[in-house]
């Protein structure tokens, strides 16, 4: 147990109580209270590991197991594990390297509570969350899931309330504070979800029941196999929330968004494709998953940017337009190439065509840039050129349908390399061409109804809780 009352920050705090709180923990688990499993996935985790154990044995409610899943570590966390081993709540399997979707699986194939919760080896729980949490899948037995808000460290950075950074579950799901929490409309919850990963799997328990209902972790994702895991559990579990910060969400300087952004965004493009894909008569839906991917395809450029990839951030635009037909992801690509001054104009062009397009959202600028997030990956955008619906326009009066560019714009999309050869000609032209009135032929703009008509965010920037903060693109 040395190395959980040795470190520093918040995991001091919250390990330092096991041994004061081990009266109660004995207490509650004489008294018959359901048992939970407490699912940590670990890989490479030696220095921390020991103090997300430490939270978890630190819950006021004792009757749980904690069943640590070492995928394949090459460094000595079997050696800091060992001490905690001495509990005989806590149990270790290790399993060769198959990634954190397989892990978290291979945890919930060997629990024995009929109620699990996922908490990640670098992340830290407060020692009422599970007793919290309890409470309310007791009162409420139709309620399949419970999460809570989180406290978030990015190095420098504090957050109190991850959710109170994540404006669509804010405008979607928070109408009041609810400490004691309360269930979710499973609609708004399946809405808001295609939009923001705002549950954080550090932050959610439920019935063992329901993970299995719904397929539990696709093990072929890699990165944001949390945000595809909870799409489907939407689909057939219904939420409940608790209004407190209940976890402490730890970004490490290795984690996927911050070394990996490029692979980490074009995964979530193309889950949003293929979700868009199944989503076909529902026009309300529709009109969310066209926002986020609007979103993503952003996210993914002004990472390029940030690294001073411009062809890239060009060209990732350019993908994301034929992946959403919106256009003012192609203001975007020729401001890539523009002058400060020409910048400003298309970026009001773009917010022009952006109140009649297909992400019109009234009552919020979404345009808001965060901060840079630094790191270059040659070569992943090309993950974002998925082909449903490249070069076609869809049907008329099709939910997503809003101000289509002119065939000047369509022309500049093929002139080859016109932007590498005259980048602030073609941008120019680009620009013009694509705010230029729609002709014969093309959809009659219209407002999405449902969510778009409403007044978003973020994946570990956008999807899930990071501010926007005021920028300049």
């Amino acid at each position: 147990q040395g190395d959980a009352a040795a470190a520093g920050g918040p995991g001091r705090a919250i390990a330092g109580r096991a041994r004061g709180g081990a009266r109660v923990v004995r207490a509650v688990h004489r008294s018959g209270c359901v048992r939970v499993s407490v699912v940590i996935p670990t890989f490479n985790r030696a220095g921390v590991v020991g103090q997300a154990v430490a939270s978890a044995l630190a819950q006021t409610h004792g009757d749980l197991e904690v069943i640590v899943v070492d995928d394949g570590s090459t460094d000595d966390t079997a050696a800091r594990l060992r001490p905690w081993l001495a509990d005989g709540r806590v149990r270790w399997l290790r399993r060769p390297h198959g990634g954190v979707a397989a892990a978290r699986n291979a945890g919930v194939a060997v629990a024995t509570g009929p109620v699990v919760a996922f908490l990640d080896s670098d992340d830290l729980w407060k020692p009422d969350k599970l007793a919290c949490e309890l409470a309310v899948l007791t009162r409420h037995p139709e309620v399949d899931v419970v999460f809570s808000d989180l406290e978030k460290f990015d190095g420098a950075l504090y957050l109190g309330s991850f959710m109170r950074a994540s404006p669509v579950f804010l405008r979607r799901l928070l109408d009041a504070a609810h400490p004691d929490g309360r269930p979710l409309p499973p609609r708004a919850v399946y809405l808001a979800l295609l939009e923001e990963a705002f549950v954080k799997p550090s932050a959610l328990t439920l019935r063992r029941e329901a993970f299995w209902r719904a397929g539990g972790f696709d093990e072929s994702w890699s990165s944001s196999e949390d945000w595809e895991f909870l799409l489907r559990l939407a689909r057939t579990a219904r939420f409940a929330y608790v209004d407190r910060p209940l976890a402490v969400l730890r970004v490490s300087p290795d984690s996927l968004h911050r070394v990996d952004q490029a692979r980490g965004e074009t995964a979530m493009l193309a889950l949003l494709v293929r979700e868009r894909a199944r989503l076909r008569d529902d026009p309300e839906a529709r009109a969310a998953v066209a926002r986020s991917l609007r979103e993503r395809v952003k996210q993914l450029a002004w990472h390029y940017e940030d690294g001073g990839a411009r062809r890239r951030a060009a060209t990732a635009y350019l993908r994301g337009f034929r992946i959403t037909r919106d256009p003012t992801l192609l203001v975007r690509a020729a401001g890539v190439w523009a002058p400060p001054a020409l910048r400003r104009c298309l970026r009001r062009a773009a917010r022009g065509l952006r109140r009649g397009g297909p992400a019109a959202l009234p009552g919020g600028d979404r345009d808001a840039r965060p901060e840079p997030s630094g790191g270059l990956l040659p070569g992943a955008e090309r993950a974002v050129g998925g082909r449903e619906g490249a070069g076609q326009a869809p049907p008329r009066g099709a939910p997503d349908a809003g101000p289509w560019p002119s065939a000047a714009a369509s022309a500049a999309l093929v002139m080859g390399n016109a932007v590498g050869r005259t980048p602030v000609a073609s941008a120019t032209a680009l620009a013009m061409a694509a705010a230029a009135p729609t002709t014969g032929g093309s959809p009659t703009p219209r407002t999405p109804k449902g969510p778009a008509s409403e007044g978003t965010s973020t994946s570990s920037t956008v999807t899930g809780g990071t501010s926007a903060a005021p920028g300049s693109r």
